[in-house]
């Protein structure tokens, strides 16, 4: 089961991105071809990509397709700042992969744990942060709704969430 969703802020030039759950290759296009047919995408927007609640599966050869994906999409293939929001191993090795496969695409790529340090590289002031952060908020709270037990006419107890996939 995954998650993605995005919010386009105009004002600011920037698209954020939150993937949660089990990604694979496929789900990413899928995801990035929804996305950037919207029609208030641009290409030239820098991007948030928070992956901190998502396991990647993905090897260096998907990551190579990706790369290769991006090189001939007109769309995807611009000269852009996209920020990794990263809190595990998987998800860093995933981020470095692509960072490191992208050299001749004319993407700036920054590994971060925080919010402050993925503004920095999207060339966003850190006053952005209570703006980033509703959106990014907002965004998790879509992703997943909760199956709930009850237990008798009072008492309810969050079993596990549940992740719609878009």
């Amino acid at each position: 089961m995954y998650y993605f969703d995005y919010i386009v802020m105009p004002e600011k030039k920037l698209i954020i991105e939150h993937f949660s759950g089990e990604i694979n290759l496929g789900i990413i296009l899928k995801q990035k071809y929804r996305e950037s047919i919207d029609t208030k995408y641009n290409r030239n927007y820098n991007v948030i990509n928070d992956s901190r609640n998502a396991v990647f599966f993905l090897n260096s050869d998907d990551i190579k397709n990706y790369v290769d994906h991006i090189r001939n999409n007109e769309l995807l293939n611009r000269e852009r700042n996209v920020a990794f929001l990263t809190k595990t191993p998987n998800q860093v090795v995933i981020a470095t992969l692509f960072k490191e496969l992208k050299k001749e695409l004319p993407i700036n790529v920054s590994i971060v744990s925080t919010l402050n340090a993925a503004l920095r590289g999207v060339e966003l002031l850190s006053d952005e942060n209570k703006l980033v952060k509703f959106n990014l908020n907002k965004l998790k709270n879509q992703s997943c709704k909760y199956n709930i037990k009850q237990i008798n006419n009072d008492e309810k107890i969050y079993i596990n969430s549940i992740c719609t996939s878009n």
